[in-house]
């Protein structure tokens, strides 16, 4: 969900009930995950995760599935939408809400840095990009494409060479960051365990340093 301290807005609890799911990654001719595998999961570096991560978000190639999505409200009260979800490497998604009388309750497109979201109830279509959606004052949509995009898909690191890691207990801590024009600054911070280098959570940061996404 995103953080609701910086506005009051409705929070988007995304809850993916998989009915029928159409997945293709890359070819079996594919490299394997650059990670060598004669070390033990304790000793890998930022560059070898880098590189993991980097494998993993480009394994998934197109997706196609069922969803339902629920919206809750900051007095907790809440209504759900079944959804037709597709997804496309690298930035492309696809999110058609419907009801059993209304084929399209909602409709949202993400094409790279831009999304579309089409109300026809309200007979409107909203249109903006992602550097926008980042900073709390224009954060005010109920569903984000950016933000599903995130959750539904593991990311890489940025080409950042000031990211820091360190570990705690079972887990690895990542700071990514991104350099725009003068310093760098922390975009997100991510947990992985040790043992799988799964994700466990990440948190994603406006340049004010505001967390606005939590995974």
């Amino acid at each position: 969900p995103r953080n609701d301290k910086p506005i009051q807005h409705l929070a988007i609890l995304i809850l993916i009930s998989i009915i029928t799911v159409s997945c293709t990654s890359q070819p079996k001719t594919s490299k394997a995950p650059p990670v060598p595998l004669e070390f033990s999961p304790q000793e890998f570096n930022l560059s070898q995760i880098r590189a993991y991560l980097d494998f993993n978000h480009s394994r998934i190639q197109s997706l196609k599935t069922n969803v339902n999505i629920r919206f809750a409200d900051i007095d907790e009260s809440a209504v759900s939408s079944n959804a037709v979800l597709a997804y496309k490497y690298p930035h492309r998604l696809y999110l058609r809400g419907y009801s059993k009388y209304i084929p399209k309750v909602f409709l949202l497109v993400v094409r790279g840095e831009r999304f579309w979201l089409h109300i026809p109830k309200d007979n409107v279509v909203i249109t903006s990009t992602k550097d926008k959606l980042m900073r709390p004052a224009n954060i005010n949509l109920e569903i984000n494409g950016f933000d599903i995009l995130s959750a539904l898909v593991p990311q890489p690191l940025g080409n950042v060479d000031s990211d820091e890691k360190t570990q705690k207990d079972n887990l690895y801590v990542i700071n990514d960051y991104k350099k725009e024009t003068g310093d760098a600054w922390l975009v997100r911070t991510l947990w992985m365990a040790t043992a799988s280098l799964d994700i466990v959570r990440e948190h994603y940061f406006t340049r004010e340093h505001i967390r606005y996404l939590q995974i």
